[in-house]
């Protein structure tokens, strides 16, 4: 989670910086920030259900710097069919198959990717915007 918490600092940065070149409304680019967010974290779960990993550790092997180049390019990605989009950085992070099947175990209905996707994206900008606050009270 701390990576993703710190990548969105740094998407909410360049939003911020965005709105002050564009002089567009904040809120579209808060906006654009969570749905960046939200497509890597059902990206991530995506991933993990398919390989049958750990969350943390599909996480792990994407890298903060892959997981960046996510963030960054999420508006192009999220066009693209999902299966390609996983399985290109299945490939690329070498992520190989695991024995964590959560969704084989489960015994109701489990939430779609994208479900825990918009979980995990509120968690992570949360943790993004609690860590940015206490930055700046430290500054202070």
């Amino acid at each position: 989670m701390a990576i993703l918490a710190s990548i969105a600092s740094e998407a909410k940065g360049d939003a911020e910086r965005a709105v002050a070149i564009s002089d567009l409304p904040e809120y579209l680019y808060k906006t654009e920030r969570e749905n960046k967010v939200f497509f890597v974290c059902s990206l991530v779960d995506y991933i993990a259900r398919k390989t049958k990993n750990r969350r943390s550790d599909v996480v792990e092997a994407l890298g903060s710097q892959r997981l960046g180049r996510i963030v960054e390019l999420a508006d192009v990605y999220h066009c693209d069919n999902i299966d390609v989009v996983s399985d290109h950085f299945i490939e690329e992070a070498d992520i190989g198959e695991g024995v964590f099947d959560n969704v084989a175990a489960a015994r109701y209905a489990v939430p779609s990717h994208w479900d825990i996707g918009k979980v995990y994206k509120r968690l992570v900008l949360a943790i993004a915007d609690r860590e940015a606050q206490l930055s700046s009270e430290e500054e202070a």
